[in-house]
């Protein structure tokens, strides 16, 4: 019985080449579920910026503002500036300069919707409002 080397090596090279295969399609596999995971939570904290955002224009007077309303938009802009883009904590930043929490909420919207994979909406943003 002869060994024949040309079938072993043939074996070993295909075998070699499965194994780095697999390894970078898992390597690359992780690198985009980890992506996909951080664009996930990004896009759950915009959203509650946004509807904290509209909350906080809907009760516009601080003074009757109802404080959950004032704690749930300093929770998500807090949330936001950790899990955000640079591009999105520079709009908390420019909020909290002026104050405008439609123009705050327009901005999360665009933002959204760019991250979602959307067309950019022109409409104006509606809201409803229910007191007790």
């Amino acid at each position: 019985m002869e060994f024949e080397w040309s079938l072993s090596v043939s074996l070993i090279v295909s075998t070699l080449f499965g194994i780095v295969g697999y390894l970078i399609s898992h390597k690359l596999s992780a690198a985009r579920d980890e992506r996909n995971k951080q664009r996930d939570v990004r896009i759950e904290y915009l959203v509650k910026a946004f509807r904290a955002s509209l909350d906080l224009y809907a009760y516009g007077d601080p003074k009757t503002r109802p404080k959950e309303i004032a704690r749930n938009a300093a929770i998500a802009i807090s949330d936001v500036q950790i899990f955000g883009t640079t591009r999105q904590i520079e709009f908390f930043t420019e909020f909290t300069k002026n104050w405008d929490a439609m123009a705050l909420a327009k901005a999360l919207q665009d933002e959204l919707r760019r991250e979602l994979e959307l067309p950019k909406s022109e409409a104006q943003l509606q809201w409803l409002r229910f007191d007790k």
